[in-house]
């Protein structure tokens, strides 16, 4: 930090910051537990529940990843 404080170093750091859209934040923030699920005709079965999206049918058998926001297990 050469003697700096870390407001100092943030401002004389010439990096360009981009603003990234709120939607595409929240694809940033999602966690995997690194199995592999297969969705069936009620949907991916995941910590006890079934989840089931429209792009899911006829899908049955079809190698899934669930990805989660921690702690907010009623959407993944």
């Amino acid at each position: 930090m050469n003697g700096r404080t870390i407001v100092e170093a943030w401002q004389a750091d010439p990096t360009p910051l981009s603003d990234i859209p709120k939607a595409a934040l929240w694809g940033l923030m999602l966690e995997d537990d690194g199995r592999v699920r297969k969705s069936s005709s009620h949907g991916v079965r995941w910590r006890g529940g079934d989840y089931l999206g429209a792009w899911m049918a006829g899908q049955a058998g079809r190698p899934v990843r669930s990805w989660h926001m921690p702690h907010h297990d009623h959407e993944i």
